[in-house]
């Protein structure tokens, strides 16, 4: 079976951005959520709730509507470009 091996180097160059636990507070909560839903269901649709987290990522990388449609060709099923803009993490 392969195995993905990670040279320290490569990975000490992703970008990760450290945010403030209050910062992190709206992510934690939807993935609070989406934990329990699936504790009750494992088959439960929890799609709404990962589509925020992606878009709370996206905006907290500050990423355009036009990159994250590079990242995620799907984005306008998703949200607007529109409401994209106005979408606020918290």
């Amino acid at each position: 079976m392969a195995t993905t091996q990670w040279k320290k180097f490569a990975v000490e160059r992703i970008p990760v951005k450290k945010i403030s636990e209050n910062e992190q507070r709206p992510f934690i909560e939807i993935v609070d959520d989406i934990l329990k839903i699936k504790e009750n269901n494992i088959r439960a649709t929890t799609k709404s709730q990962e589509n925020k987290i992606d878009l709370m990522t996206y905006k907290l990388y500050d990423l355009s509507y036009d990159k994250v449609k590079i990242v995620d060709p799907e984005i306008e099923k998703i949200i607007s470009k529109k409401d994209y803009e106005n979408f606020n993490i918290n």
